[in-house]
């Protein structure tokens, strides 16, 4: 387990930290992340990696440090709901602990508080929680349930005393945010609307600072903006210029200081550090550090966005980025990515293997904003998730005949990429088009969608991918499973195009066996008769001691992105241009 945020007023020498089982992280960032559960039954009796147990019964757990874990005290938990997960966080001024249960990857949450002033303190002021142990303690902890729905999401930007200002989706698709006193809340539909939506863009998070005064984030077409605003009233102060079209990937800044830092990337720029301060008549932002890339020149490249028209005449944004000047004969090598899922915004960010990939064979980096993610709000979400995820497949297909079309490319020149879900998203794109890629790159991807919610955290993505329990929802999904839909193509090529799976054999989010399931699957069908046309390469690529990809070691990360992109310039006969 790992340590978050300190809790209460612990003093630095006792400091305690909360560790907490959650849901994806807040838009403000500030949740915990950790996740606690009970030991599993396996414990000590299975080799490492082949763990495929299902995840129930997330905890909150209390931990001081310096002490054993078997001395936390769980201080919440929900018994009665072992699907449903937790993630917290302490407000600025230490005295309330925020408690936020969410089913899986649902876009809304409840909000349940504790005051923690009124908790015992030990000698050296630290909360003393041994009498609110779940499982061990004589009280529970004095909580109080200030939204019990998950009709929207609810995510703490600050308070001033018992008035809370919170970023939420309630009854607003592309987001706001509005205020309530705990000492009389109501109904969130009573509350007090400070921010409301704004147009088509989606209000990404706000951080307050010092004075009356809110950073607020939004996402315009795929690309984040900045503004400065009141927090009593909500209102523009001014614009905050950013560096040019891109993505904030983080951000510092408190109450207590009127000087912010972000950290500003976009297709072209690695991820430089940008100040400003917000007590000034005109904010001004200010490089504080980028990184020097040896023999890489940001003009030397271009990006461009583009509105592609998708199977049911919706607009779908895509960037290509690639060398100025290079022309456009449809033969360029061209890599295409996408995710499609689960309220996640694919943003412009700096990437050193897609860089790598134009500078040494002249290629093309196309990246597909597909329905399913957060680019435009909760409903752009829900037109690619459940019963609608044909559409992602659909866009992201319609991304790649636009890049032929345009004569970026041709399909024996094209490679489709994409991770977890993007791996389900590309494997089923190789299914249902096989004909429209040259090559196929599938990372840790769900490939099973009939029982992905039998292992380990998948039951947490039935909101998002529907439940195979359910008949209506067994139906569609079988009719894109990647693992139930491999075979030999009728008409035009016979076979698919070169493919190479990866996976960790410590994945404890998406099973290493999808990956398995798939290879074997794809080598039966298409490779085991000797008369069948399939001579594309099907590869899996398996990396030991890793898991679903976060935190890989920097040698382990360049030996397997070494190997993606070798697999996939031999597949699309890319030719070497440095």
């Amino acid at each position: 387990m790992a340590a978050c945020r300190s809790a209460g007023r612990a003093s630095a020498r006792t400091a305690a930290w909360w560790r907490t089982a959650s849901a994806p992280a807040g838009r403000t960032g500030r949740r915990s992340r950790w996740r606690r559960y009970p030991e599993p039954e396996h414990q000590g009796k299975l080799d490492l990696g082949q763990e495929t147990e299902g995840s129930r019964n997330q905890m909150l757990a209390y931990h001081a440090i310096g002490t054993p874990q078997s001395d936390d005290s769980i201080v919440y938990a929900m018994p009665d709901q072992p699907l449903w997960m937790l993630s917290s966080e302490v407000t600025e001024d230490g005295k309330y602990l925020l408690i936020y249960p969410s089913l899986g990857t649902h876009p809304g949450n409840k909000v349940y508080y504790t005051d923690l002033d009124v908790l015992p303190r030990g000698p050296k002021g630290a909360i003393d929680f041994s009498d609110y142990d779940f499982h061990r303690g004589t009280k529970k902890l004095p909580i109080v349930k200030l939204v019990d729905t998950i009709d929207g999401s609810f995510d703490y930007i600050t308070n001033t005393g018992t008035v809370f200002t919170f970023h939420t989706n309630y009854q607003a698709p592309r987001y706001r945010v509005v205020r309530t006193d705990f000492k009389s809340p109501g109904h969130p539909k009573s509350w007090q609307n400070v921010i409301p939506e704004h147009g088509k863009d989606v209000l990404e998070w706000a951080a307050a600072v010092k004075g009356d005064n809110m950073v607020v984030c939004y996402l315009k077409d795929c690309s984040n903006i900045l503004e400065l605003r009141s927090i009593e009233t909500g209102a523009v102060k001014m614009p905050v210029k950013l560096p040019g079209i891109g993505s904030i990937s983080s951000f510092s800044g408190d109450r207590k200081l009127t000087q912010v830092f972000f950290s500003f990337n976009s297709f072209i720029e690695a991820s430089s550090i940008y100040h400003f301060d917000v007590n000034t008549s005109k904010v001004e932002v200010k490089l504080f550090r980028r990184p020097f890339i040896s023999g890489y020149e940001p003009n030397d490249f271009v990006t461009k966005q583009v509105m592609v028209t998708s199977k049911d005449g919706t607009e779908v944004p895509c960037f290509m980025t690639h060398k100025k000047g290079l022309k456009m004969d449809g033969n360029n090598p061209t890599l295409l990515y996408g995710y499609g899922g689960f309220n996640v915004s694919i943003l412009p960010t700096f990437s050193v293997s897609r860089l790598c990939f134009m500078l040494a064979y002249n290629g093309v980096s196309a990246v597909a904003n597909l329905r399913g993610g957060g680019e435009y709000g909760i409903a752009w979400r829900d037109a690619g998730s459940r019963e609608n995820k044909q559409n992602v497949f659909d866009d992201f297909q319609a991304c790649a005949e636009y890049l032929i079309a345009e004569k970026y490319t041709c399909p024996a020149k094209l490679a489709i990429r994409g991770g977890s879900n993007g791996g389900l998203l590309v494997a089923a794109c190789a299914n249902q088009r096989p004909d429209l890629y040259g090559c196929v790159l599938a990372q840790v991807g769900v490939m099973d969608m009939l029982r992905f919610h039998l292992f380990t955290i998948g039951s947490a993505w039935i909101p998002d991918f529907g439940d195979p329990n359910n008949p209506r929802h067994f139906e569609y999904l079988f009719a894109y499973s990647p693992l139930h839909n491999v075979q030999i193509p009728q008409g035009g090529t016979q076979q698919y195009p070169s493919m190479l799976l990866t996976t960790g054999d410590h994945d404890d989010r998406v099973s290493p066996l999808h990956t398995h399931k798939l290879l074997a699957t794809l080598q039966y069908v298409l490779a085991a008769d000797a008369s069948s046309a399939q001579r594309n390469p099907l590869l899996a690529r398996i990396e030991v001691k890793v898991g679903h990809g976060a935190g890989m070691a920097t040698d382990k990360v360049i030996e397997e992105e070494t190997d993606i992109v070798g697999f996939m310039a031999a597949a699309l006969q890319a030719k070497w241009a440095l």
